[in-house]
């Protein structure tokens, strides 16, 4: 499953790369000037369809029944606040947004060259994470002690597959160092977060865990 920009996309393969299924639920885009936002709901209410449809295949009756595994990808960077229980925070900022020029510019004047704290030469711009995460904490400061992760889209969708707020260094780039997979504290701060919001970090080849009985009853996902 892919969670792109404007649809929520996927396909059913076999072992040996056969396509069995194919299908595509969009995903609603909200533009004011520089801001573009989703609704992270919206990517639930997909999630849903994209299984009623695959429930109701006209020649695989089993075809959910079958699923061994599940890989996922989205788009990036963007930000995705929930609380313990998942739910959204805040609209989700994905990465066409724009408004976070100011923070971006504070960034690059207090940390310069990102490669040595970053891991890599990641320029400081309004659509990377670590800018939208300070501009959500200065506009928006009602929602940091409620947001227990900040996440990424595909991350969002794995928490509500699994139970589990997992993410991998590079998508959580800005954030963590993406060779030693630790969280910036010292730049969390400067954007208003605790180190606390970032989630378990791993390779991104490595399981996430399995889906759970409240996804099953929520998306009848076996």
């Amino acid at each position: 499953m892919d969670l792109g920009t404007s649809s929520l996309k996927g396909i059913f393969c076999s072992d040996v790369g056969e396509i069995i299924a194919k299908y595509e639920v969009p995903i609603a885009l909200h533009r004011i000037g520089d801001s573009v936002e989703q609704d992270g709901w919206d990517y639930l209410t997909a999630l849903r369809q994209f299984v009623h449809e695959a429930a109701h295949h006209p020649e695989e009756k089993n075809l959910l029944k079958r699923i061994r595994a599940i890989g996922l990808s989205g788009h990036t960077p963007s930000l995705v606040g929930v609380d313990e229980t998942g739910a959204p925070t805040f609209p989700v900022l994905i990465w066409q947004d724009n408004r976070a020029e100011r923070e971006a510019d504070e960034l690059q004047n207090r940390f310069g060259d990102s490669k040595t704290l970053v891991g890599t030469s990641l320029p400081w711009t309004a659509s990377g994470t670590a800018a939208k995460a300070m501009w959500v904490a200065r506009h928006r400061p009602d929602v940091v002690a409620k947001t227990r992760w900040l996440l990424q889209p595909k991350d969002f969708l794995g928490f509500h597959l699994t139970g589990n707020a997992i993410s991998d260094p590079w998508s959580t780039k800005g954030l963590c160092n993406v060779r030693t997979g630790q969280a910036l504290t010292e730049l969390l701060s400067v954007t208003g977060w605790n180190s606390e919001v970032v989630p378990h970090l791993q390779d991104g080849f490595t399981s996430r865990g399995v889906t759970t009985k409240e996804c099953e009853e929520r998306f009848g996902i076996p």
